[in-house]
């Protein structure tokens, strides 16, 4: 019963999150995203700076937000993760950057992944490896 004390308010922001992450999917081009990762990095504090608040923050989202986007009822796939996720870091001044990949698996499908990524950290996404970068942020993020 006492997890209800830190899930309500983390369940409430992340359907907020979720819902406009999807609204702003809707207008996405591909050439936004690079965009994105810098107007995110011109508002966030460097990586160096993140505070152990900071840190709680993004471990809550990273459990969170995967739950939360397979009870909506609308798509909220990799990519409207990843903009949820962002937005709500950058709120914090927690700086993040979305990556887009892709990759051929050995039947000849192409696949393509977007995940988001505070430093070496993987906020959402899950599992990376079998995904070569196709886009990435810059100044190392």
């Amino acid at each position: 019963m006492r997890d209800w004390i830190w899930l309500a308010p983390l369940a409430m922001r992340g359907i907020l999150e979720l819902a406009k992450g999807r609204w702003q999917f809707a207008g996405l081009k591909a050439a936004d995203i690079p965009e994105r990762n810098r107007q995110v990095s011109q508002i966030t504090a460097d990586l160096t700076s993140t505070s152990e608040a900071q840190k709680g923050l993004i471990g809550r989202i990273m459990y969170a937000m995967p739950r939360i986007a397979r009870r909506m009822p609308w798509r909220s796939d990799c990519l409207v993760q990843a903009l949820a996720a962002q937005n709500w870091l950058a709120a914090h001044e927690i700086r993040s950057v979305i990556v887009i990949g892709v990759e051929k698996p050995g039947d000849g499908d192409f696949g393509a992944h977007a995940w988001l990524a505070h430093g070496q950290t993987i906020v959402t996404g899950g599992e990376i490896e079998r995904y070569s970068v196709l886009l990435h942020g810059q100044d190392g993020d």
